[in-house]
């Protein structure tokens, strides 16, 4: 009975992990990347909302002309400095009638592990688009109110009439 035997190993395990450990890593990386696209994508949605929401309330009670000006001043405010690994969005508005349409894009940028995986792309842009209705939650309220109020005196005058 031998207590040691000789062993010979063929390699076979180092060219195995000379495949799988550097495609591994590139599927990593690339889930990472991803990571700060989806990210970047996401608070970039719920900034254009954000400010396409505030610009119809609140353009006309902090005195600007119109709610695409509220935007373009309040825009670096809003988003800050959240946007890990990416630039700060440009954030443009226009208005058509009685719609706010606010687009936002941002460039992720990579280098792919400093060129090493040359089939990530250098860079993942992305872009979120909000359309905001203009109402006047307001002027509507007063207007409900006022319809009802009117509907109440008309009712107790009818009532007085067939009292009487």
């Amino acid at each position: 009975m031998h207590l040691f035997k000789k062993r010979e190993l063929s390699g076979y395990m180092t060219v195995e992990a000379s495949f799988i450990v550097p495609a591994a890593t590139f599927i990593m990386a690339f889930i990472i990347y991803l990571a700060f696209w989806f990210y970047g994508r996401c608070i970039l949605s719920q900034d254009v909302y954000i400010l396409g929401f505030r610009a119809e309330l609140l353009s006309k009670e902090q005195g600007y002309a119109s709610e695409t000006e509220y935007i373009t001043d309040n825009a670096g405010k809003k988003l800050g400095t959240r946007y890990f690994a990416a630039d700060k969005p440009d954030i443009s508005a226009s208005k058509a009638s009685d719609k706010i349409k606010v687009e936002g894009s941002f460039l992720t940028k990579t280098n792919g592990l400093f060129r090493y995986f040359k089939s990530l792309p250098s860079s993942f842009r992305g872009s979120a688009v909000a359309t905001v209705k203009l109402r006047d939650p307001s002027g509507k309220l007063r207007k409900y109110k006022r319809i009802k109020d009117i509907a109440k005196k008309a009712i107790n005058k009818s009532d007085k009439r067939e009292d009487s």
